[in-house]
């Protein structure tokens, strides 16, 4: 019997299978590269676009730096634009699952908080824009409530969700941040996992060593908020040393709210006196000294 046909036929499948394998992978390979190299490309052009905007806000702002001789500057930045990254930076909404009168007081602090950092959200649609803070903390009490009458403890704020798509989208937005932020110019926003906690603990929810800008807004007011701000830096500037003692002390804290109202407010039952410690310090990485503008980083 003559084989020779067979084995021929044969060898023409397999050259015809292994040719087309070859192409495949060749094309899979090409498709990888070009997909690399665009996510090589973006990149880059993100890295330059992030350096033209740093090297502009630089030269816009003169009052980012102090000179210090001829040719050497040194960037001044009040304490609260980076300490409030640390972890007692974080308001602890724990309270909120309680029924109390200061309950209330935190519920009102923290939604003048969410709105005031997170109101410039562009994808923030516009029937949610009025109230989107009050809702977020509602659905954040809500959920956290069912869950601990079956669980007895308490979900991680990242792993809320919320019964409403557009909401549950406007959460998760919140949630991630943008790459960058500057909380003083209302530029972007941290991820809400840097501003909030929600941990069982009776001990108060704010830190006032660690409290944003931002947050002495909302707790104060901007007037008084302002007031601070001034007394607190020039101090800072004076005594550079001192880092301890850069924020007020509950006293002189006292003192200056009492001098522009008839008593104080109560939102100072709130607040955590306890004195500054660097280990609690956030890395500096957080931030770019340079500009001032913070570019985000795991938390």
């Amino acid at each position: 019997m003559n084989i020779l046909p067979l084995v021929i036929t044969f060898l023409l499948i397999f050259g015809a299978i292994s040719i087309g394998f070859l192409s495949n992978l060749h094309s899979d390979k090409k498709e990888s590269e070009s997909y690399i190299g665009s996510l090589r490309a973006l990149r880059n052009l993100q890295n330059m676009h992030e350096d033209a905007e740093f090297e502009r806000i630089a030269a816009s702002d003169k009052s980012l730096f102090e000179t210090l001789g001829d040719d050497e500057r040194s960037p001044i930045r009040y304490f609260r634009e980076t300490r409030f990254e640390s972890p007692k930076g974080r308001v602890n909404l724990y309270l909120l699952s309680k029924t109390s009168s200061q309950s209330k007081l935190l519920y009102q602090i923290a939604s003048t908080y969410i709105h005031e950092v997170y109101k410039n959200m562009s994808s923030l649609d516009d029937k949610l824009r009025g109230d989107f803070a009050t809702l977020v903390l509602d659905g954040i009490v809500t959920a956290q409530t069912k869950y601990y009458k079956s669980k007895k403890t308490y979900l991680k704020l990242e792993d809320i969700e919320f019964e409403d798509p557009e909401l549950q989208h406007l959460y998760l937005k919140m949630l991630r941040g943008t790459n960058t932020y500057d909380l003083k110019k209302k530029e972007g926003y941290p991820s809400f996992l840097r501003l909030f906690s929600f941990i069982e603990d009776n001990a108060k929810p704010i830190y006032y060593q660690f409290a944003s800008s931002p947050l002495l807004e909302a707790m104060f007011g901007k007037e008084i908020a302002k007031a601070i701000e001034e007394k607190e830096f020039e101090f800072q500037k004076e005594y550079p040393e001192k880092e301890k003692e850069f924020a007020l002390s509950e006293n002189s804290l006292r003192e200056l709210i009492f001098s522009g109202q008839d008593k104080v407010p109560k939102t100072i039952e709130l607040i955590d006196f306890s004195s500054f410690s660097k280990k609690d310090t956030p890395p500096r990485a957080y931030t770019d000294t340079k500009t001032n503008i913070t570019r985000r980083s795991a938390l």
